[in-house]
């Protein structure tokens, strides 16, 4: 069941998004977690933010996609909390993950910065 405040992104772009959280997480660039990904996104320390729409309750997480927004970060909603989970290396669900920013240029900023396109799209 999903909540008419949140707008689910398209399989493609959950897809893609997932893809690159499996990348991240394999070069410890993620950071796993509401608390987490509020810290990070409030001192702008990444570029992308996940959050599952199938949070239980989804009020949990619905003030990472405004402070996202203040702070120009991307925020994508996708559809479950267990796929999530396994994308960021858990044996249980995942309310949210973010990709953290590095101090260099990687491949994995070159992912991020096209799913981005395609999101803005």
């Amino acid at each position: 069941m999903t909540d008419s405040r949140i707008t689910i992104s398209a399989k493609s772009i959950q897809d893609d998004v997932l893809a690159i959280v499996k990348q991240a997480k394999t070069i410890n660039r993620i950071a796993r977690g509401i608390n987490e990904c509020t810290k990070q996104a409030a001192k702008s320390r990444t570029r992308l933010v996940v959050i599952a729409a199938d949070a239980v309750p989804i009020e949990i997480a619905l003030h990472l996609p405004e402070l996202c927004e203040d702070k120009g970060i991307i925020c994508v909603f996708v559809n479950s909390r267990v796929e999530l989970g396994r994308a960021c290396g858990l044996g249980r669900p995942a309310v949210a993950c973010c990709i953290k920013n590095a101090n260099k240029e990687t491949p994995l900023d070159k992912k991020v910065a096209e799913v981005i396109l395609k999101i803005e799209m």
